[in-house]
């Protein structure tokens, strides 16, 4: 029986970005009480922002996080 190595590859997201589609009075409600506690860093090594009504933006911290 012959069993194969698996084969390791990493996935590095730099960013992510998510549009959401509600109608605009709901989609305040939903980033007034998500931005509530939201900081800079809940989110251990990432970073954490939502700039417009309908879009919220990830992205990771490499000055914090540690090397992949």
């Amino acid at each position: 029986m012959v069993v194969e190595k698996e084969s390791v590859r990493k996935l590095e997201i730099r960013r992510v970005g998510i549009d959401i589609k509600f109608p605009e009075n709901q989609l305040k409600i939903i980033k007034t009480k998500f931005t509530k506690e939201l900081t800079e860093y809940k989110y251990k090594y990432y970073k954490v922002y939502w700039p417009h009504v309908d879009s919220i933006k990830i992205y990771r911290d490499y000055k914090k996080s540690p090397s992949i």
